[in-house]
């Protein structure tokens, strides 16, 4: 359902401060990164001032709203430092899809597609999350359908890492995310999606998650879907 809301319908949704800071940390500390692979100068300071100024994020431009950014990519360039050495980056923000063949006839060809923050030359991958309280394992299962789609794509790397930072103050963690799906299981949800953006059919799926997405209030006014049943929210 989200899908057709913000796909299909174009329908936007109001971003928060928060979600700005954690956009504008994920670009700061890739800028920092690709300087060190690419042996260029970095400006910490100069880099956040820029993404702030982006329009996209002008809007949360506060000296507040900066100052945790730049506490935050500071934190995490003491502690990941030693290891982010120019010879362990092997991509950053890199763009991977792969082609999924299903044992059925779609009308159109599919792929799975994401984008990982950090691969490093022995195979780790790395996701970045900001958060502003201490995550436990409910945290890490809200994102574990990304999760499983980025180790399936991922195919052939070793590890999974969440590099956690959290606000105010800034403390940094590393969760280490085990492949919990089988890998039939992930092609399954795949095929359920294709299957609803080829035959225009977007049922909700009512879980407790449904208050924490940015579309649930127009998700809430659509009662019907073609070719769907009533749905109760």
């Amino acid at each position: 359902r989200r899908y057709k809301i913000q796909r299909i319908y174009g329908v936007p949704f109001e971003a928060t401060a928060s979600m700005v800071r954690g956009s504008v940390y994920h670009k700061v500390v890739a800028e920092w990164l690709l300087s060190i692979k690419d042996e260029k100068e970095f400006n910490v300071e100069e880099s956040v001032i820029h993404m702030y100024n982006l329009p996209e994020f002008v809007k949360f431009a506060t000296p507040e709203n900066m100052q945790t950014v730049l506490e935050m990519v500071k934190a995490y360039m003491i502690v990941a430092a030693p290891v982010m050495t120019k010879d362990n980056i092997y991509k950053v923000e890199n763009d991977v899809s792969i082609p999924i063949n299903f044992d059925s006839n779609f009308k159109n060809e599919h792929e799975a597609r994401c984008i990982f923050d950090l691969i490093t030359e022995n195979g780790v991958i790395v996701e970045h999350k900001t958060s502003w309280k201490p995550w436990n394992d409910e945290s890490i299962e809200r994102y574990r359908v990304q999760y499983e789609m980025q180790m399936l794509i991922a195919q052939s790397f070793t590890k999974f890492q969440v590099h956690l930072m959290q606000e105010k103050p800034p403390r940094f963690s590393i969760i280490v995310v085990e492949r919990q799906w089988s890998k039939e299981f992930t092609i399954e949800l795949l095929r359920n999606v294709c299957n609803g953006i080829e035959s225009k059919s977007f049922p909700a799926i009512v879980a407790e998650h449904c208050k924490r997405c940015p579309v649930f209030q127009e998700c809430r006014s659509m009662k019907y879907d073609r070719l769907d049943t009533e749905t109760n929210l």
